[in-house]
């Protein structure tokens, strides 16, 4: 497709649009979260204890002057679970992320979720609940193209309607940058269901180790998330180890989902290490197919996620234990009969297909792991 024939839902128009409010969002949502993000003042710089305090009965739950509501029990029971955006995946207005090593292909999975969504497509046959999806490339639009145009011709779709594309860094740690994205959000003609921004690295600012900045981040992504409803997906890289996402542990603390991605070749296991409130799905097999002078993937149909009997033993002996280090795992999997240079092989693969998760080097079996077993 050339650049004369591109769809509607490309960014110079997304830029063109008219900054007019539309019925979803009033300025009463928005403006707080960006005053208070403009100028955020200091933790417990007000003194509680000189403020007047009204005595109020423990069952007056919702009295207009309160703050904050109190819930009974069967309240609680009231609340509606999180609709599904993708089956057994995603779920709307939530937080994710997909982490995994360089070069494993996170940036073209994380568009082919937008896309799907965008287009009421199943996502490696997870069925999709259709909406308008924005897509943050941090890392520029050069090749951003040509890989959304390998994904249509794969899926046979003849436009890009459904998705829009932000070919640019940000900082959304910064109050200007945060208002800046809220207002161009606001101003489309439909609810964003989904908001992806892909790096995490190229949409913050300050030092991803640092519990400082990647809370006001935290901070930021719920505000997308309670002004527009929008679920927010970060695309992320593991650390050295390769176990766990890279910098603080503010953001698998707060993510909702995790994804994990493991390359061997052209393939990739896609697997769940996170679910909040569901099930962990069951890890699947990708392929890369080259098409359109770019890439776009399929599930595979051959089920490479058996494990060996030396990788069985070495997740029983953590299952038995319930959480063990690294190296107090290696002595359980060693007294099952799991040699040292074997008990490493086997915990790389374990992590990859999401069997087994990490915090501070303490690991755990996850759901899917002892279903495994």
């Amino acid at each position: 497709m050339s650049s004369a024939a591109r769809p509607s839902g490309y960014v110079p128009q997304l830029r063109a649009l008219e900054r007019a409010q539309p019925e979803w969002v009033t300025d009463d949502d928005v403006s707080p979260i960006i005053e208070s993000q403009k100028e955020a003042p200091p933790p417990f710089d007000r003194d509680f204890a000189a403020e007047e305090v009204p005595n109020k009965n423990i069952g007056d739950l919702n009295h207009p002057s309160a703050r904050f509501s109190l819930l009974t029990a069967a309240q609680l029971r009231e609340i509606q679970p999180p609709s599904p955006l993708v089956a057994d995946t995603l779920f709307a207005g939530g937080f994710s992320s997909i982490i995994a090593e360089y070069g494993a292909y996170k940036s073209f999975i994380a568009l082919s979720l937008d896309l799907c969504i965008g287009h009421g497509i199943d996502w490696f046959g997870r069925q999709t609940t259709p909406g308008l999806t924005v897509y943050q490339a941090g890392e520029g639009g050069p090749g951003l193209f040509s890989r959304v145009e390998a994904w249509r011709d794969l899926n046979g779709v003849a436009e890009i309607s459904g998705t829009l594309f932000l070919p640019q860094s940000l900082r959304l740690n910064v109050g200007k940058d945060l208002a800046d994205l809220l207002a161009v959000l606001r101003a489309l003609p439909a609810r964003p269901v989904k908001v992806t921004l892909d790096t995490f690295a190229r949409s913050m600012r300050g030092n991803e180790s640092s519990s400082e900045d990647t809370g006001l981040y935290v901070e930021a992504v719920d505000a997308i998330r309670e002004t527009i409803g929008a679920h927010v997906q970060i695309v992320h890289h593991t650390g050295w180890e390769g176990t766990r996402s890279r910098g603080s542990t503010n953001i698998p603390a707060s993510v909702d989902t995790e994804i994990r991605l493991a390359r061997s070749g052209d393939r990739v296991t896609v697997s769940c290490a996170k679910q909040k409130d569901a099930v962990e799905f069951k890890p699947f097999v990708i392929e890369a197919v080259p098409i359109a002078g770019s890439l776009a993937f399929r599930q595979c149909a051959v089920a490479t996620t058996k494990l060996t009997d030396t990788e069985c033993r070495a997740l029983a002996s953590l299952q038995d234990a319930g959480s063990l280090k690294a190296t107090e795992w290696e002595r359980a999997a060693f007294a099952r009969g799991v040699r040292a240079r074997s008990f490493y092989k086997a915990l790389k693969r374990l992590t990859e297909l999401g069997y087994v998760t990490s915090d501070k080097n303490v690991y755990r079996v996850t759901d899917a792991g002892s279903r495994a077993l």
